[in-house]
Formats: structure tokens, sequence, C-alpha cells
């Protein structure tokens, strides 16, 4: 019991990780370039565009999936 908040909020932040990069993603598909994101996000534009590369796995995969990744990914190293 006092294991599973930290491990559901952990997977839970995965899920909005993937969420955001998924929009982020789907922001530059409608026309938004990443300097103009980057500028409102307060973020670099190399980090947006990883974030959008990220993103269109996200696409692929669905966003549980890659979350399920992403920690797996973490777990590992």
């Amino acid at each position: 019991m006092f294991l599973h908040r930290p491990v559901a909020k952990k997977e839970q932040w995965k899920r909005w990780q993937a969420r955001r990069n998924l929009a982020l993603c789907r922001a530059e598909a409608h026309g938004r370039l990443p300097r103009e994101m980057a500028d409102r996000l307060k973020l670099t534009e190399a980090h947006i565009k990883a974030k959008i590369k990220e993103g269109k796995r996200v696409e692929e995969v669905g966003v549980d999936t890659a979350a399920r990744e992403a920690g797996a990914e973490e777990d590992a190293t």
C-alpha cells in the first residue's frame, strides 16, 4: 500500500509527458513552428524538436504503450 502511490504517480507522470509530446507533434503538424512553441513554453528549440520526435512515436504506438516503454527504459538504466 505504501509503495502504490509513488509507483502510480510515476506512471501518471509518464502518461502526461506522452500526451504533451503528442500535443507538440500535432501542433507542428498544424503549422506551428518549434521556435514559436519554445518561446511560449520557455524551453529551448532543440528540446521542443526532440519532444516532437517523441510525439511522433506516441502517435504510432499510443499514449499508454509509450508511457510503459519510457518507464521500462528508465528502469533499465
